[in-house]
């Protein structure tokens, strides 16, 4: 784990890293509440954003050259895919092999259905570290101490909003996400 962090700091910038570390003091304090692996939570969240150490063109060749294809949204918004290559490049780099690590990697930014308590926690814990300032996190903050699918929805439902009041690319497995949690609710 120690290598990983060393490597994940000198490949990352400096703010990039900093961020990192907040994501995993987040999310090793939730899992704790949760009662979810600490060290599964470590490799997934160090790994989180390490496809963000390339380039939009690197990101590209990188997937091409792993057989990882983008899909619509990706190719027109790039750097959704930094979990895609984090993913592969956690298995390629670090010999991760355990699903629910490269899952928590690869959704981490847009999410899916039926996510792994470990999914939610990265997925929040970026969304909610205390480095992030906007409208509605300390709502997030507050849920995610409580009850993950609650915090879940409303992560999502602020995500889609912003993404769609830009009027940017939404990736459809947010809204598949945000349905599947709003199915398992009621």
């Amino acid at each position: 784990m120690e290598k990983m962090k060393k490597t994940v700091e000198h490949k990352l910038s400096k703010e990039r890293f900093a961020h990192t570390m907040r994501v995993l003091e987040t999310a090793l304090e939730m899992g704790e509440k949760y009662g979810v692996d600490a060290g599964k939570i470590e490799a997934a969240v160090l790994l989180h954003d390490y496809g963000k150490a390339y380039g939009p063109d690197q990101t590209r060749e990188k997937l091409k050259d792993a057989g990882i294809p983008l899909d619509e949204v990706m190719e027109e918004n790039i750097d959704l895919a930094h979990g895609l290559l984090g993913a592969w490049l956690a298995s390629r780099e670090f010999g991760i092999e355990d699903p629910d690590i490269l899952n928590a990697i690869r959704y981490h930014t847009f999410g899916r259905e039926a996510m792994s308590p470990l999914e939610k926690i990265v997925f929040l814990a970026d969304y909610i570290e205390p480095g992030r300032q906007f409208e509605g996190v300390e709502r997030v903050r507050s849920l995610a101490l409580r009850n993950l699918d609650e915090a879940m929805v409303v992560a999502l439902e602020q995500s889609v909003s912003y993404v769609t009041a830009r009027h940017r690319p939404l990736h459809p497995l947010s809204l598949k996400a945000l349905a599947y949690l709003k199915g398992e609710k009621n």
